[in-house]
């Protein structure tokens, strides 16, 4: 599907183009140009990323799974172990993220463990995080406690609101 704001730019590249145009070529040229534009933009495929819902009691991306883009999970326990190419929202009392995960993980949990691999940010609104996994970017944490294992890593800075560190 073809958003406003890509119609937009396009008909302001064809304005240009016409204005361009006006003196240097026939009507009829100039008409053919931009339908043929319109033709090759219409059947271009679009970039799309699907968004995934999941929520219960306890929700899960099994080991063996892999998700396309972003999820958003919700539950009492909320249980990550396979692959999320995308970000993970995590909407919970307990999180695991034992998987991996190519984007950012956003979570709002009482208690947060992150056991896997995350290539891209953490930004925790939690009581307790556990990091003994792999952060590869940065970490913004509102929580009352953060404990960084000594198998834990983070690649980036560490900005912090908590009372024990």
């Amino acid at each position: 599907m073809v958003t406003l704001l890509e119609v937009l730019g396009f008909l302001t590249i064809a304005a240009s183009a016409v204005m361009f145009l006006r003196r240097r070529a026939r009507r009829g040229s100039v008409f053919a140009m931009i339908v043929a534009g319109i033709c090759v933009a219409a059947t271009l495929p679009s970039a799309t990323m699907a968004t995934e819902y999941r929520k219960g009691d306890t929700v899960e991306v099994a080991k063996d799974e892999t998700i396309k883009g972003d999820i958003f999970m919700t539950g009492n326990h909320v249980k990550v172990e396979g692959t999320v190419d995308g970000d993970v929202y995590v909407f919970c009392k307990n999180a695991d993220i034992e998987g991996h995960v190519t984007g950012d993980v956003i979570a709002f949990a009482q208690i947060l463990r992150i056991n896997g691999q995350v290539d891209g940010n953490l930004r925790g609104f939690t009581n307790t995080s556990l990091i003994s996994g792999t952060i590869a970017k940065n970490v913004l944490s509102f929580a009352e406690s953060i404990t960084v294992d000594s198998t834990g890593k983070i690649g980036g800075s560490v900005t912090t609101f908590v009372n024990t560190l």
